[in-house]
């Protein structure tokens, strides 16, 4: 099939989503499960690239953009402002296409075209501030801008929404696949568990686990271990005292983190390495880990689960949700 031409306009500064909609000759949907979504977009001057990819149906949500298809053939694509706001260029070419993961060479590019980008008036004010100053005078004349026609399908911007907070997921290549675990209510002398389920049949190359808004009333009664289908448990924390700890405090287990970075010396908001206390705490009698090492190299599909144990009296809390973040080999 020939690409559909289609022109649009991104506000520089702004949240920016757009939908398509696959259909066949007789306008009945086309199913995009298994298939592999790919927005691309080249800078004018052709001094930058961006790709985002999406495998249907799962929603991939990653530092600011999101992508997601599904077996309806709709595809929705949503740039966040804190990334509308770094396009430092005036115009770009893109292309949407639809890859077959059985078939690596097979590849539909569905719609292709220029997007414009809309400069702001002024600059982005990221405070509100109440105490408004008297105006300046201008003494210079603004240009006036270009009146542009009604585009179809019109973009639409929607208010401003986090699809992945920064310390939720690092910046993410093609092959990281992000599994999204709910919230868990975390009960005095009890033992919580949340799970994943991972289909990704790749090898993985590396793990991260995220936690988002961990609130309790003493955190050091707390021990956390993450539970791949196969292979030993991983000792993720175990009361460990965390000094800047306040609730809702949110932190990221990721060996790209500094070396001397762990739970006990980061801020909410940042990343840290698992510190090692497999020789002070035992779990079932089972054999921990205190890395995701062992898991490299191998194909670890099923369900995942995030156990989260409060070891001593007069505690409770909560965790908002948790984000498993696994990336593959790329020479598959």
């Amino acid at each position: 099939m020939v690409a559909a031409i289609y022109n649009f306009n991104i506000e520089k500064g702004s949240d920016f989503e757009i939908n398509f909609l696959y259909t066949d000759e007789n306008n009945n949907p086309i199913n995009l499960t298994d298939k592999c979504v790919q927005f691309s977009l080249l800078s004018g001057d052709e001094t930058r690239v961006c790709r985002y990819s999406s495998l249907a149906p799962a929603i991939y949500e990653a530092h600011g953009w999101s992508l997601n298809a599904n077996n309806l053939g709709q595809i929705n694509i949503k740039l966040s402002a804190e990334i509308t706001n770094t396009f430092d260029f005036d115009s770009a070419s893109y292309d949407l296409d639809i890859k077959d993961q059985t078939t690596l060479l097979n590849n539909i590019r569905l719609s292709q075209g220029i997007i414009t980008i809309i400069d702001r008036n002024t600059p982005i004010d990221i405070q509100c501030n109440l105490n408004v100053e008297p105006c300046e005078v201008i003494t210079q004349t603004p240009t006036p801008t270009p009146t542009q026609g009604t585009l179809t399908p019109t973009p639409t911007t929607t208010e401003i929404t986090d699809f992945c907070l920064p310390y939720d997921c690092g910046p993410l290549d093609l092959f990281s696949t992000v599994y999204n675990g709910s919230g868990l209510i975390i009960n005095d002398l009890s033992t919580v568990t949340g799970s994943v389920t991972v289909t990704n049949t790749g090898l993985i190359s590396n793990i991260e686990l995220a936690v988002n808004k961990l609130s309790h009333s003493n955190p050091t009664d707390l021990v956390m271990l993450l539970a791949p289908p196969s292979g030993n448990k991983i000792l993720l924390s175990a009361n460990q005292k965390i000094p800047n700890f306040n609730n809702n405090f949110s932190f990221m287990f990721s060996n790209k983190s500094d070396s001397n970075q762990y739970l006990h010396n980061i801020s909410n908001g940042q990343t840290c390495r698992i510190y090692d206390k497999t020789s002070l705490i035992n779990y079932n009698s089972e054999t921990l880990n205190n890395s995701f090492d062992h898991l490299f190299n191998y194909a670890v599909t099923g369900v995942w689960q995030l156990i989260v144990k409060d070891t001593d009296p007069s505690g409770s809390g909560s965790i908002d949700s948790w984000k498993l973040i696994i990336t593959y080999n790329s020479d598959l």
